[in-house]
């Protein structure tokens, strides 16, 4: 994620944050918390308002950044994952971890405890990435070419199949 042409920031494997000032071209380490381990892997920033960033690692520790990732603190651990491999806040307080298996789990208190939201559609897979437009719209994208959408903020996601190609198209002035 880049803040803006200068600074952007990057999670990756074996716990490893690394941060640019100067357009990607020299990257240095930030230090996540001194009592974390550092042996999990590190997926996908999300980030909001360009300030607070979260991050789940595949331990299932959950990570939060006020300041753009310059000093983390752990916040909370997804209970009953088997293993997160992306989150996505869309307010401060409201966020998903997904993972293997299909799951999704939802935070309403700024990632501190996680609850399971039930996905109604068979064989997922794994869930790769989230986009949420606002607290309650979203899409999960994975494993076995799903799509999921949810309008009520998680409490249920559904698949979105298709396989029909459009016969035309138009293209509109903004």
């Amino acid at each position: 994620h880049f803040k803006n042409h200068l600074t952007g920031i990057i999670a990756g494997d074996a716990g490893q944050v690394i941060k640019t000032t100067n357009e990607g071209e020299n990257w240095f380490d930030v230090s996540l918390p001194p009592n974390w381990n550092g042996y999990g892997n590190l997926r996908k920033v999300s980030v909001i308002n360009n300030q607070y960033c979260f991050v789940v690692e595949d331990g299932k520790r959950v990570f939060k950044s006020t300041n753009y990732g310059d000093t983390w603190d752990s916040i909370g651990y997804v209970s009953g994952a088997d293993q997160p491999y992306s989150c996505r806040f869309s307010s401060l307080q409201t966020g998903w971890v997904c993972g293997t298996f299909g799951q999704i789990f939802k935070s309403i208190d700024g990632g501190a405890t996680w609850n399971y939201q039930y996905v109604n559609t068979t064989n997922i897979g794994w869930l790769r990435s989230f986009w949420f437009h606002n607290d309650s719209t979203g899409w999960a994208v994975g494993g076995n070419t799903k799509l999921l959408f949810t309008s009520t903020g998680g409490a249920t996601f559904a698949g979105v199949s298709g396989t029909e190609m459009p016969d035309k198209y138009i293209l509109h002035q903004n």
